[in-house]
């Protein structure tokens, strides 16, 4: 049944209430086996997750947006989520599950859109079904939604502002498309800025048919977020780009020669090491180079056209992986595009089998289906395993230093890597030395001049006396500073997300010592019993 005789009678399709009988069973899933591992403690697999929300209550309780309620911090690559939360917030309260909740619907929405454009053009069910469960599996949705983050309102921003943006390229574009494609392109890029992708090669297709105001109001639905928030950032004295931004994405430097060869080299090699990436890929292009001849074909050709720009900027620009978050976007929108595609193509593709020899025919039909399907189904297995696994590890690592810093010291300066759950669930004042949420470790780190001195220096300037880090982060500087002391360790088992499986925590001035060793002796009947704990403070009075 098509998908316009469903939409007039406002019925949902069967394979829309599988699809999310499978999802809201597959978190449900993940949740109860998350609540074993961390002992009934609620955890998100990310620390950034608790960014978001440590933004969030500032905002809230303070009216300052930052990291911590001292002043303004610019380390969110999504403003709209951390707003969101924010009204959250306000609504409700100062709740974890929050993010969870709106990342739940979200992702409820996105099914739906799903499965109004792979239906569009009157699939059967059975096919809307399969593309549907590759789609938000492969994603993989369920682990994004038990996230709390924002990647699947982004996916959900990605399919709107395609599907308004090939309306105005279309043949008959509409005063209705423009506006909506303002308000989503603006709403994408407030997401995350990798929506710039999508909108600058939506605006470069405009042009190139000669819809200059469309590609104009393209291009500045993306841009103008970006300035916007850029300027409140430049005014409080921080970089244009969120500092997130700045410090895990890949730019080009150099001559024409030289971005040119980086294009090629960085794009190449992250999409090589990514079967995933590459898998969906590869089906876009395979699928361009079919000739479409159905107003349907040619929408779907241009759509993956502009996935196919997108995904290749990405690849140079953007970082990949870490909890499967980054590219999920990419693998979700291409594999619904692909299977669109060839339902659109399926009588001139079905002749190409049937023209070939018979074993030869089938033969390369099984080599195709293992070679999609194993990358695709080896993520979503993959993601299922980890998540709960990631939320053991933020448990047992950063929700456990929050506390540590929280209980003794209150208020109080203090030094650490992963700066998310300690300012949520504490009040001090945080250096975070990787940059995400203090100006001068970023300034520092996009110079490429830390040091053991200049360590020491910042840990002196913010009057921290206690500093929980990862040591091995330190080695490629030469280690810690030598006035820092080293008095215990703590490491979890099974590291999936956390950076590192241990963190150290060091008394940075010699008069904490041995409060510090009291501390961490106190302490140690609050770690969850698979955390090992080891170091000095055990020896020391």
């Amino acid at each position: 049944m098509a998908a316009g005789s469903r939409a007039q009678r406002g019925a949902v399709s069967w394979p829309v209430l599988v699809t999310l009988a499978l999802f809201l069973a597959t978190i449900a899933l993940i949740v109860c086996q998350a609540l074993h591992l961390t002992h009934g403690a609620w955890a998100y697999p990310l620390d950034d997750t608790y960014i978001h929300m440590a933004i969030a209550k500032s905002f809230v309780t303070r009216g300052v947006w930052g990291v911590t309620p001292d002043s303004y911090t610019s380390s969110s690559s999504s403003p709209l989520w951390s707003l969101l939360i924010a009204i959250g917030f306000k609504l409700f309260g100062v709740n974890v599950l929050v993010p969870f909740g709106l990342a739940l619907l979200f992702a409820i929405a996105v099914i739906f859109m799903l499965d109004r454009w792979v239906s569009a053009d009157g699939a059967r069910p059975a096919w809307v079904l399969i593309v549907l469960l590759l789609s938000v599996f492969s994603a993989p949705l369920p682990a994004l939604t038990f996230s709390g983050m924002e990647h699947v309102m982004h996916i959900l921003f990605t399919l709107l502002v395609l599907r308004f943006g090939l309306r105005l390229a279309g043949p008959n574009p509409t005063r209705r498309d423009a506006v909506l494609l303002a308000v989503f392109g603006v709403l994408l890029t407030m997401s995350r800025y990798e929506g710039l992708f999508l909108l600058f090669a939506l605006a470069a297709m405009l042009a190139l048919r000669g819809r200059w105001r469309a590609a104009i109001l393209s291009g500045a639905s993306g841009v103008l977020p970006v300035v916007a928030y850029g300027a409140i950032s430049r005014a409080h004295g921080w970089y244009w780009l969120p500092n997130s931004v700045l410090l895990k994405g890949h730019g080009l430097h150099g001559g024409i020669r030289a971005i040119v060869k980086g294009l090629l080299l960085n794009a190449s090699l992250q999409i090589w090491a990514n079967p995933h990436v590459l898998v969906v890929l590869l089906g876009g292009l395979v699928m361009l180079l079919i000739p479409r001849r159905s107003e349907a074909g040619r929408q779907n050709r241009d759509a993956l056209t502009l996935f196919v720009v997108m995904l290749l900027l990405h690849m140079q620009f953007a970082a990949i992986g870490w909890f499967f978050r980054y590219e999920a976007y990419l693998v979700c929108i291409g594999v619904a595009l692909i299977g669109s595609g060839l339902w659109i193509e399926r009588e001139r593709l079905r002749g190409w089998l049937f023209e070939a020899p018979k074993l030869p025919r089938w033969v390369a039909a099984a080599a195709l289906l293992v070679l999609v399907l194993q990358p695709l189904v080896g993520r979503a297995k993959e993601s299922f395993q980890h998540a709960s696994l990631a939320a053991a590890n933020i448990n047992g690592q950063q929700i456990q230093m929050a506390k540590f810093l929280h209980r003794f010291y209150p208020g109080q300066a203090v030094m650490v890597n992963d700066v998310g759950a300690v300012a949520f669930f504490g009040d001090e004042h945080v250096l975070d030395i990787w940059g995400l949420a203090s100006l001068e470790p970023a300034r520092l780190s996009l110079a490429h001049q830390w040091s053991i001195p200049v360590a020491e220096s910042l840990a002196a300037k913010s009057g921290a006396r206690v500093g929980i880090i990862y040591e091995i982060w330190f080695k490629q500087f030469g280690g810690t500073p030598p006035n820092w002391t080293r008095m215990g360790s703590w490491k979890i088992p099974k590291n999936v997300t956390c950076a590192f499986d241990s963190v150290t925590i060091f008394a940075l001035e010699r008069s904490e010592t041995q409060p510090l060793a009291r501390h961490l002796r106190e302490f140690e009947a609050e770690l969850p019993a698979e955390v090992t704990r080891f170091g000095p403070y055990r020896d020391l009075p």
